[in-house]
């Protein structure tokens, strides 16, 4: 777990930490949990939790039982 002191961080992480899972080879993927819309004015792009783990917001309760089964 890496807690960050923004939400825009927690994408950045994000995105990092799935670049290297990628370039291990590596079928897993970081999760990300926060609020609302973080726009990164660095590349202009809007972020949702849904958007960036992959499965809607109502799911996100269910992180726990997503991390054990996939």
């Amino acid at each position: 777990m890496i807690v960050t002191t923004s939400r825009l961080h927690a994408v950045r992480y994000k995105l990092a930490a799935d670049a290297c899972l990628n370039a291990m080879g590596s079928p897993y993927k970081a999760l990300a949990a926060f609020t609302d819309v973080v726009k990164d004015a660095k590349d202009g792009q809007e972020y949702t939790e849904a958007k960036m783990n992959g499965f809607p917001e109502a799911a996100t309760g269910d992180i726990e039982k997503r991390m054990k089964d996939e």
